[in-house]
Order: structure tokens, then sequence, then C-alpha cells
């Protein structure tokens, strides 16, 4: 991020092996995302919206789904479905966007798989992104992106530490109908890494979230 002419030396030097391009600050209030799933056979559904927290450039929390008014809702969902409508490619697509202080959704920029942002839907929705991006490539039709649950969200397990990972603390959730704990089965962790991830379902959003915040204090790898 250029803030003033003496960041832009650094930055070259940081990024000098790659090649570069520049875009605007965009000065949102809020990070959203859209899960989109394409079928072979031109058939298009949406997730909800959900409302994305980065740190570092790294997505830390998806909450699901987002807290906006069913008009900024529908505004990204139409967003996210032209984006998807104008590709050619099949299965699943995840949209991210920004929310302005004028209430516009723009689009920041499109990942062509699953995605971290739609990790909460193994347990939030009716039909996982990882199911329906087997449905879409093979041409079945599409499942039920509706929530599971009047509420999920998920936090990343990021690394912590240089060496062998270890996951602990994951044991007391395993019978557990509310808190889900999912290991990537990487052997070697280190800072930032993503080693997996967490999801809690529940009924409202504040306490959801303060408990998927609070089982993630409880897990070390």
């Amino acid at each position: 991020l250029i803030r003033e002419e003496a960041d832009i030396d650094p930055a070259f030097e940081k990024l000098s092996k790659s090649l570069l391009y520049a875009e605007r600050f965009v000065p949102f209030i809020k990070e959203l995302a859209v899960i989109v799933a394409r079928s072979t056979t031109g058939e298009i559904k949406t997730y909800p919206v959900v409302e994305t927290v980065h740190k570092n450039n790294i997505c830390h929390i998806v909450s699901a789904p987002a807290v906006v008014s069913e008009d900024i809702q529908q505004r990204a969902r139409d967003v996210a479905y032209k984006a998807i409508d104008a590709l050619e490619g099949i299965g699943v697509f995840a949209v991210e966007l920004f929310l302005l202080e004028s209430g516009e959704v723009v689009l920041n920029e499109i990942a062509p798989r699953v995605h971290n942002s739609g990790h909460y839907s193994i347990e939030g929705s009716k039909t996982s992104q990882f199911e329906n991006h087997i449905r879409a490539i093979t041409g079945m039709p599409l499942g039920d992106t509706d929530m599971a649950h009047p509420v999920a969200v998920m936090v990343n397990i990021l690394g912590e530490r240089e060496g062998t990972a270890e996951p602990q603390g994951h044991e007391v959730y395993e019978n557990s109908d509310d808190v889900f704990v999912h290991f990537y089965g990487k052997t070697d962790t280190r800072q930032e890494r993503k080693m997996g991830h967490i999801t809690v379902v529940g009924t409202d959003l504040e306490s959801t979230r303060k408990k998927a915040e609070e089982v993630r204090k409880n897990i070390s790898i």
C-alpha cells in the first residue's frame, strides 16, 4: 500500500521480481464475498453474501451471512452473478467485493476455485462449495446454496511459528454439534501459513463469532 511518495522505492525493491501494476485504493467500509457456482449446463447459483476480515492481506474471519441490508446483499449478488456470467469457466468461483460508504458495491477480484471465503459452507450451507464444484463440472444439478443454520463463522488457523506441525486442543470439539475443526494435513507450519480452519454455527452472529474466536485461542499447531 503506497500512502506517500517515500513508499514507492521500497515497494519496487520488495516486489521487483514480479511484473507490477498499480490500483487506485478503494476506501471501503466492509469487504464482502459471494461464492458462485457455474455448471456445464449454464446453471448459475450464488451463495449468501458474507463479510470477510483480512489482516496482513490474509483472510482471518468470515461471517455468514454478512450484516448488511437486503438491498446491498442483492447488489452484491448481482455483481457476482454478472461477473461469472461473463466468463467461460466452469465450477466454483469466489467473487470478492468492496462495500463503499455510499452503498455502492464494487468488484475487487475473482478467484476461480473453491475458496477460503466459502469454507464455512461445509457445515454452514445445505450444499458445500466443494460438492457444488463437483456438481458443476460434471453437469449435475447444482445443490441448494441456502444456509443450513441461521449463521456460521469461520476462523482461519494460521501458523504462528516455524517447524513441524503439532495440532493440539481440537480433541474436545470432536463430538461437538456446533464447533468443527479442520486441519489440512500440512506437516510443516510457518508464520501465517493456512494450516486449517474452525467453523462455528449458531443462531446469532455476535455470540457465534465470539465462540469461534474463543475456540481459536484453544487450538495450536
